[in-house]
């Protein structure tokens, strides 16, 4: 499905976002008022959340677990995360076939 013309992300609206990061299939948002975004493509937990199945994609939704974390930046490779916070703690997740997320190098258990 294409869409032609910009549409308003409801979801987003008027939570202040100040920046957006962009993964293979998924994007993160950020608002330092109101907290982490993540939507579209979910298959290995680059939206930190239940893992979808493949051909499904989500709409915004707020990462919880960041909430009081004062994430600063994040970044995303094709399907993980990172994002620092103003007192320097790192988190990520997401695939982690190749030690990406920096706890070793894991297989998804998807299955």
């Amino acid at each position: 499905m294409f869409v032609q013309s910009p549409q308003q992300i409801p979801e987003l609206s008027h939570k202040r976002i100040q920046q957006f990061y962009i993964g293979g299939d998924f994007v993160l948002a950020i608002s330092s008022a109101t907290g982490v975004y993540s939507w579209g493509h979910n298959n290995c937990g680059q939206l930190a959340r239940c893992v979808t199945p493949e051909g499904q994609y989500s709409k915004p939704q707020k990462i919880t677990y960041l909430d009081n974390k004062n994430i600063v930046t994040a970044c995303c490779g094709l399907q993980h995360s990172l994002a620092l916070t103003t007192d320097g703690h790192v988190y990520a997740w997401g695939s982690n076939n190749w030690g990406q997320i920096g706890c070793g190098k894991y297989t998804n258990n998807l299955r």
